[in-house]
């Protein structure tokens, strides 16, 4: 009676632990890529949100838009006036960040009020396209919002994606 396995059942073992451990490090690979997806995703859709969310909420209590809104170019400028409050300017500028050892420049998108500017986008995703059309009518004063942002690629990111928003909104004249 002989102990131990011959050569044949050696190299059976050895294959088949192979392909069990090849199909579970591909099964992971394809977990962590499609939750990086998925970050990257939520990302670009929550900027959009607390942005264009910003933009109805002070659009929403505002009186009028100012003379020096910029409509119908990407960069739009969205100036904001108010009865009391001072006035409020959404618009892009350009700032540099670093993604690993690599520096990108992206464009972000701002709100200005009493001389203080907040960043509305984060410095993880880029405005793509930001442009405001006056809708307004003889009655009303409507302006779209035009909004494209996108997770740019570099050496250290290898999932671009873009996506663009358009909302409406009516200023209530009071």
């Amino acid at each position: 009676m002989q102990k131990g396995f011959t050569i044949f059942e050696s190299i059976i073992y050895v294959v088949i632990t192979s392909v069990v451990v090849l199909s579970l490090v591909s099964i992971s690979w394809t977990f962590i890529n499609n939750h990086t997806k998925e970050k990257i995703v939520m990302e670009v859709n929550n900027n959009a949100s607390f942005t264009l969310d910003k933009i109805n909420y002070y659009t929403n209590r505002a009186t009028a838009l100012d003379n020096s809104t910029v409509y119908d170019t990407n960069p739009g400028t969205l100036v904001i006036n108010f009865p009391t409050d001072p006035q409020v300017t959404i618009n892009t500028y350009t700032k540099e960040v670093t993604f690993g050892d690599q520096a990108v420049n992206i464009t972000k998108l701002q709100l200005t009020q009493s001389g203080s500017s907040y960043d509305l986008t984060s410095d993880f995703v880029t405005v793509d396209n930001f442009v405001v059309t006056d809708l307004s009518g003889s009655l009303d004063t409507t302006v779209q919002i035009e909004l494209t942002l996108s997770y740019p690629i570099t050496s250290t990111r290898t999932y671009e994606y873009e996506k663009s928003f358009t909302t409406s909104t009516t200023i209530n004249k009071k």
